[in-house]
C-alpha cells in the first residue's frame, strides 16, 4: 500500500513539474528608455558596461548628438569626438561590423533637453524602421569601425615640427619611430630636453589625444604615422 501511495505521488509531482516546465513563458529582454540630456557639451553615461544582446540607440532630439562606447576601466571621455547621430531619429546599433555586440559602457553627448531613446532588443532597427522624437524620418545605423587608413610617413629633425595635426574624426594614432635615433615628442614647443622619448623601434599610442603633435630629433629620423 505504502509503495502504491508513493508511486502515485511520485507520478503526480513529475507531471506537475512537465507541465510547469512546459507552460513557463520563454523571457526576453526588451528593455526601452529614454534619456534626457542633462547638460549641453557634457559627457554622460547613457549604459554601463554590461553582457547584452544587442541594442539599438537613436536620437529623438532636434540637436546632433555622439556616441563613444567606451571600457569600463577608462575615465568618462573627453572632448568632441565618437559617432555622430543626426536629430530627429537617427540612430546606430551596438552590434559592430564583424557581427559582436559591443558591451562597453556607453556615453553620449548632446544638447541639454533633447532625448536619446535606448533600446535594448538584439533586433537591428536601423534598417528602415520610423524614427520617433518628432521627426518620423527612417532610422540609419552608423558605423563605428572606421574605413579610411591614413598612413604617412615624415622625416623629423632638429627643428620642431608637426607630425600628427589635430583630428576630432580618428579613433586610432600611432607613432612609430622607423629611425636610429630617438625622437621626442609634445607640443609647439618641444624640445629633445622637455618632450616624450620615442626610442628607434619603439612605438607611441596618441589614440585618446585628438590634437596637434610635434616632434624633434638630434637628427634626421623616419617616422611612420597612422590613423584610422
Amino acid at each position: 500500500m505504502f509503495k502504491k501511495n508513493l508511486a502515485a505521488v511520485l507520478a503526480t509531482f513529475l507531471c506537475g513539474y512537465a507541465f510547469a516546465a512546459y507552460a513557463a513563458p520563454i523571457r526576453v529582454e526588451n528593455e526601452s528608455t529614454t534619456v534626457p540630456i542633462i547638460t549641453t557639451g557634457q559627457w554622460q553615461q547613457l549604459r554601463p558596461a554590461e553582457s547584452r544582446n544587442g541594442c539599438n540607440i537613436q536620437n529623438s532630439g532636434s540637436n546632433t548628438m555622439r556616441i563613444v562606447f567606451q571600457a569600463a576601466y577608462l575615465p568618462p571621455p573627453t572632448g568632441t569626438r565618437g559617432a555622430i547621430l543626426q536629430p530627429n531619429g537617427q540612430g546606430l546599433n551596438c552590434r559592430s561590423a564583424d557581427g559582436n555586440v559591443i558591451v562597453s559602457a556607453i556615453y553620449v553627448l548632446g544638447t541639454a533637453g533633447d532625448n536619446v531613446e535606448y533600446n535594448t532588443s538584439s533586433l537591428d532597427f536601423s534598417g528602415g524602421a520610423t524614427g520617433g522624437g518628432g521627426g518620423g524620418g527612417a532610422i540609419t545605423t552608423t558605423s563605428l569601425v572606421q574605413s579610411t587608413l591614413a598612413p604617412n610617413n615624415f622625416s623629423v629633425t632638429a627643428t620642431a615640427a608637426t607630425i600628427l595635426s589635430a583630428n576630432t574624426n580618428r579613433v586610432v594614432r600611432l607613432i612609430y619611430n622607423n629611425g636610429t635615433v630617438p625622437i621626442f615628442i609634445g607640443g609647439a614647443s618641444v624640445t629633445t630636453a622637455n618632450g616624450f622619448p620615442v626610442p628607434a623601434g619603439a612605438s607611441f599610442d596618441a589614440s585618446r589625444f585628438s590634437g596637434a603633435l610635434y616632434a624633434v630629433s638630434t637628427t634626421a629620423c623616419d617616422v611612420r604615422i597612422v590613423e584610422y
